[in-house]
């Protein structure tokens, strides 16, 4: 069974070249291709990841896109292209380690999506955030009022899925910001498919351009993440 991972990637030139090395390293022997979506960088996302690209070239593709259109944009893209029997995505900054991304691949037998979670039980949060741990689950308590999906974390940066998924509901798909990660799995569970919540370790990279940043930035996110719940729900 092949695998295809997605790295939605703005100004990460600190961290793609390490992400990377980490999962070319675990996955050497596997058949598992890397789809790199850089976007909107002002940074040197870009050269690092041409450098990758020409190193490994039958491991790794990308995709160069000159203006920013958010984690759902660039996950989306690299949807379309994806050939792997299963499709994934991760967050560039190497917050989920391949080990504990490998226990997502291994419990997606029997069911349509694994994705890994903070806060289920068993899970473990290295370095955490309390302001943004409590944005976070200020986030999952609107989240359940609205859509009352069986899962706790929708936003952890870690989520496998078949093919067949993907192909099905990838047309419905219109969210660019961060709240693209609760269409996608309002709109598969609307679809009939099935997906588990796997317990994770998971380190808060907080210098990461995609974290949320400061209490400003994260109060103007949620309130555009707020409209745009709204929106999904009203839509769908």
């Amino acid at each position: 069974m092949t695998l295809t991972i997605i790295f939605p990637a703005f100004n990460e030139e600190e961290r793609i070249g390490q992400t990377l090395d980490k999962y070319l390293s675990f996955y050497k022997d596997k058949f598992v291709d890397f789809i790199i979506i850089v976007n909107g960088c002002t940074d040197k996302t870009e050269t690092v990841v041409r450098e990758y690209g020409e190193k490994f070239p039958d491991k790794i593709d990308y995709i160069v896109i000159s203006e920013e259109i958010g984690k759902g944009g660039a996950v989306r893209r690299g949807f379309q292209i994806a050939k792997g029997d299963l499709i994934s995505f991760i967050d560039a900054d190497a917050s989920t380690e391949p080990p504990e991304f490998d226990r997502l691949v291994r419990k997606i037998n029997g069911v349509d999506g694994a994705i890994a979670s903070r806060w289920k039980k068993g899970s473990k949060i290295v370095n955490g955030n309390l302001f943004r741990e409590i944005i976070s689950l200020g986030f999952i308590a609107f989240v359940k009022v609205l859509f009352w999906m069986p899962v706790i974390d929708t936003q952890c940066g870690a989520k496998v899925f078949k093919k067949k998924v993907i192909k099905a509901i990838l047309p419905q798909l219109r969210v660019n910001n961060m709240a693209f990660d609760v269409e996608l799995l309002y709109t598969i569970r609307r679809a009939g498919f099935r997906v588990i919540e796997v317990p994770s370790k998971w380190e808060d990279n907080s210098s990461s351009s995609a974290m949320l940043g400061s209490p400003s930035k994260v109060i103007k996110n949620s309130i555009n993440m707020f409209f745009t719940l709204l929106r999904i729900r009203l839509m769908k």
